[in-house]
């Protein structure tokens, strides 16, 4: 079991971003700001690369993004492709779809695109990763994630949370108040659920290792499909 996740992980090393070095440097940021009252909700997709979302008490929504250069690549050819860079918007049905544009033929290992997105808490949220890291924080709305391999933390996060993912690892800590039903199914790996009453934990290769728990009484319900990797939610 042990041999396998090692193999995972660096499967998922080799397509994951680099991650930023001292020598690396920011070449372009784009930043804008959008209306609270003009959407609904919020959707970002992204390629490959890192974001961190975070809900606050804030009438705006905003979006910055921050291309760096890895170092002991090509530079100038690193700093020319981030001129081709744009933080695409679009007003679909009243929510705020935000794409980054102009990334498709990069090789992660050149380059890193980290974006940082600060929405109104009370605001859903939809996010479409391809390859990376993904932070949510403070989020207290609905919350639907799509992503292909990485690694994903949820922290302190209270509405309906809906995640389907390829290979990756997933951490989730939310409010047990807040939450009544949590359904993890994870195809090869280990699952484990935590809350007041005890633990739920489950690990294997064949069959599946998914957990089941529906014994609280907030309004919130988790769902969670994993194909390949680790499941972890604390209900606190």
């Amino acid at each position: 079991m042990r041999r396998f996740f090692i193999a995972v992980a660096l499967v998922a090393l080799l397509v994951a971003p680099a991650e930023a070095q001292s020598g690396d440097r920011v070449v372009r940021t784009l930043s804008e700001d959008f209306p609270r009252a003009d959407y609904e909700g919020v959707a970002f997709e992204l390629s490959v690369g890192e974001i961190e979302v975070t809900g606050a008490s804030a009438d705006t929504i905003t979006a910055e993004v921050r291309i760096r250069c890895n170092r002991g690549r090509d530079q100038e050819r690193c700093e020319k492709r981030a001129q081709a860079v744009e933080l695409a918007s679009y007003d679909r049905r009243g929510r705020l779809y935000l794409e980054v544009e102009g990334t498709g033929y990069w090789r992660s290992r050149d380059a890193t695109v980290h974006v940082i997105l600060t929405i109104p808490e009370d605001m859903p949220a939809q996010l479409d990763i391809g390859t990376g890291e993904l932070t949510v924080a403070n989020l207290a709305s609905d919350l639907t994630i799509d992503m292909s391999i990485g690694e994903l933390t949820l922290d302190n996060v209270s509405g309906n949370v809906t995640v389907d993912m390829g290979i990756g690892e997933i951490n989730v800590t939310m409010p047990q108040d807040a939450v009544g039903e949590v359904t993890l199914d994870n195809g090869v790996g280990e699952t484990e659920l935590r809350h007041r009453d005890g633990r739920n934990a489950v690990e294997g290769i064949l069959g599946g290792t998914d957990v089941h728990w529906n014994s609280g009484s907030g309004p919130s319900s988790v769902s969670i499909e994993l194909n390949v990797g680790e499941i972890l939610v604390r209900l606190k």
